[in-house]
């Protein structure tokens, strides 16, 4: 195993006879047998051959938040898990009606036979929300949790907020209405912009 400091930091290293302080830019190696076994031994290193893996990962992770914190997030809150990768997959559009309104494009959802939300994933039981849609798209986080989804212009777009909530994206895992239908099968679709939410502190009695 093999241990550097780089980028102005330092580690303190302890084996079963001494410990050091692993000074920046110096590698440190542990013997893994012979008479030095358990030891740690300097190496010559130099910044170009120190990275491992762990530091590859962490550099794609770092690039990948720096594209994803470019984009505008003037549209939703800014506490809205998943929201940053909603621009990789959709359009924002200005609406009368909801506002602010996002929908995928043909590309994203191509890849599913007539696509409409809440048909490509399942249903889990998670406390203490309840049924929550687990999804199959890979944007689906924020849309599935926050806001509404609405038919708007022929097409599924996505709210961050509703009527109900116009200044605050809540957190709703499973704004749908369920059904009995023919029998015993169950059916859910989507609460409309305009449907009370039956966990909002707006929802009446005689609401339900």
């Amino acid at each position: 195993m093999r241990l550097s400091a780089r980028d102005g930091g330092r580690a303190r290293i302890y084996s079963e006879t001494s410990g050091f302080e692993l000074r920046d830019g110096r590698t440190a190696e542990l013997v893994p047998e012979g008479d030095d076994a358990g030891d740690w031994q300097f190496v010559a290193s130099n910044a170009s051959d120190a990275s491992d893996p762990w530091d590859y990962w962490i550099q794609e992770r770092e690039r990948y938040l720096a594209e994803r914190l470019r984009y505008d997030t003037q549209y939703y809150d800014g506490y809205v898990w998943g929201g940053e990768d909603l621009d990789a997959y959709g359009d924002w559009a200005y609406t009368k009606d909801y506002g602010w309104i996002w929908h995928p494009r043909i590309g994203a959802i191509n890849g599913y036979d007539n696509w409409a939300p809440y048909r490509y994933g399942y249903w889990a039981w998670i406390p203490p929300y309840g049924w929550t849609w687990v999804c199959q798209e890979p944007w689906g986080w924020a849309p599935y949790h926050y806001g509404r989804w609405v038919y708007y212009n022929n097409y599924w777009a996505w709210c961050p907020r509703s009527q109900y909530y116009r200044h605050r994206s809540w957190w709703r895992p499973a704004l749908v209405a369920f059904s009995i239908t023919f029998g015993n099968n169950v059916c859910w679709y989507p609460l409309h912009y305009y449907q009370h939410d039956p966990y909002s502190r707006h929802h009446r009695n005689h609401d339900r």
